[in-house]
């Protein structure tokens, strides 16, 4: 599975950004491979209906899941209906312990 991380740095050691739609950038792995790239935000300064942009954003990158400190309340009917996973996770969280947590599940 593909799995989204918000972030507020792009790199590993960065915390989970607790803007979902205006985050910085996005860690984006890939479970199965167990390689990741980062992928910045391209909508974080747009005015309004982020959320549902960055919900199509990650889509075209065959996004299954997403970890985030929360999701907007006009982002989640999209998810839902493209059967994207949401992730609650703490803000104290780091990219690189998500992902450490996701493969020690497997």
């Amino acid at each position: 599975m593909i799995i989204a991380i918000t972030c507020e740095k792009p790199v590993l050691d960065s915390l989970v950004d607790e803007r979902f739609g205006r985050c910085n950038s996005f860690y984006i792995y890939d479970t199965i491979a167990k390689n990741g790239y980062f992928a910045e935000n391209p909508y974080r300064e747009d005015g309004h209906g982020v959320g549902n942009k960055i919900v199509e954003f990650l889509a075209t990158k065959l996004v299954g899941a997403i970890y985030a400190v929360e999701f907007g309340s006009k982002a989640q009917p999209l998810l839902d209906t493209l059967k994207i996973q949401t992730n609650t996770v703490s803000k104290n969280n780091t990219v690189a312990s998500i992902v450490d947590n996701i493969n020690l599940k497997k």
